[in-house]
């Protein structure tokens, strides 16, 4: 394969990774960029807002044989303190994702699930909006969504507060 067409191959990766993080965490398209093949670093950027929906440093890579140790080790030598993934791809097959395996099992704890089930619940109710209130209407509305997520996140941290004391007793 050319360098240019394995470029392009890397680039629309990258690129798809940006757009479903834009879209499945309601991240700003301004937050999140991908970056030019070559550059240095991290090939998603995030800015500080999107870090704190999504507090991982992404690499990608779109290759039919890929040594996953060297690709994993280039992700923690850009992560900058951030959870260091990989994002692998090929041909006729769906994007994967290699993770630390405490990390894979931290997400999988019933604070971090119910957390992410309403969150994921209140993004698609945020894309409604977006789509079918009027512009001016929006803000109000989503105003009382975060202060709905608010309430939602206290309730899941007593949750979480009462299921580790009962742990104990």
């Amino acid at each position: 394969m050319k360098t240019q067409s394995a470029k392009a191959k890397g680039r629309k990766l990258q690129q798809l990774v940006r757009d479903k993080l834009i879209q499945m965490l309601d991240i700003h398209s301004e937050d999140v960029k991908s970056t030019s093949m070559g550059a240095g670093g991290e090939d998603v950027t995030m800015s500080s807002s999107a870090r704190k929906k999504f507090p991982c440093s992404i690499e990608c890579k779109n290759v039919e044989k890929l040594n996953f140790w060297n690709a994993y080790e280039q992700a923690i030598a850009n992560a900058n303190g951030f959870e260091p993934i990989v994002v692998a791809k090929k041909n006729r097959f769906k994007p994967l994702v290699l993770v630390d395996l405490d990390y894979f099992i931290n997400l999988h704890k019933p604070g971090v699930k119910m957390y992410d089930n309403y969150e994921k619940i209140l993004n698609r109710v945020r894309g409604i909006v977006k789509q079918t209130v009027a512009e001016s209407n929006q803000a109000e509305v989503l105003a009382e969504l975060n202060d709905l997520e608010f309430e939602i996140a206290e309730t899941i941290s007593g949750r979480l507060e009462q299921m580790s004391a009962d742990e104990q007793d």
